[in-house]
């Protein structure tokens, strides 16, 4: 698994669970011998008197025509499962995650683009960013697309306040631009919409990852197109 931290570097978590059989067996061989070899002598007379030289376990025992006794090491398992967790944390830096980890790993490959954030002045749109962000790094394309407008919303409610409503800036230069910025994060609002209506197959009306990406980008634009009218 991986996550990024602030700097966007990455942080490689490579976690190898690891299952082995281990051997307890200790296989001994029986000797059979003569009581009287070992200065034993027997309480009775056979024709054939022998010992079975091993340690004697109720449990365990073997018939005397099987002269090899498999044990587990001193009790009955001679076979154990273990298992143990390898770890290793790998610290990859933004630019060799993008430009060499990216495309070996078949993620595809990465164009950064770097707008200055300035004093981010409308903060509470930054955060929605933010949540928008991580629904897209999970998949959560309903989450994107919900916090995406929420920051339009709020922008737009901030620049009405601060502007006025009737203020060139707020009504032609941010609205013409707020307007295609709505008709872009409603979309996902009017997918069954478009699918009831019949004119595209349903299979292809649908939102994707590049969908996701472009609304990403055009927000954070125009969280720093608003700041910019708010300083002018």
């Amino acid at each position: 698994m991986r996550k990024s931290d602030k700097k966007g570097d990455v942080n490689l978590v490579l976690e190898l669970c690891v299952k082995s059989i281990e051997s307890r067996s200790e296989i001994s061989h029986i000797h059979p011998l003569r009581p009287a070899d070992i200065g034993i002598t027997p309480m009775r007379k056979t024709e054939d008197w022998k010992l079975l030289v091993y340690a004697y376990d109720e449990e365990f025992n073997t018939p005397i025509n099987n002269m090899w006794i498999l044990s587990g090491n001193g009790g009955p398992p001679f076979i154990a499962i273990t298992g143990q967790v390898l770890r290793k944390n790998v610290r990859i830096s933004s630019s060799d995650w993008i430009h060499d980890f990216a495309p070996k790993l078949e993620l595809g490959e990465y164009f950064v683009v770097e707008i200055p954030k300035g004093n981010e002045t409308i903060k509470e749109a930054w955060e929605l960013v933010k949540k928008a962000e991580e629904a897209f790094m999970s998949w959560n394309d309903k989450g994107v697309y919900a916090n995406c407008r929420e920051v339009g919303y709020l922008l737009n409610r901030v620049l009405r306040n601060k502007l006025g409503g009737k203020n060139f800036d707020y009504k032609e230069r941010w609205g013409r631009a707020y307007s295609m910025f709505k008709q872009l994060a409603s979309l996902h609002l009017h997918l069954e919409q478009l699918k009831q209506s019949k004119k595209y197959g349903v299979e292809d009306v649908k939102i994707s990852r590049i969908d996701a990406e472009h609304l990403l980008l055009i927000t954070k634009a125009l969280i720093k197109y608003a700041e910019g009218l708010l300083r002018k």
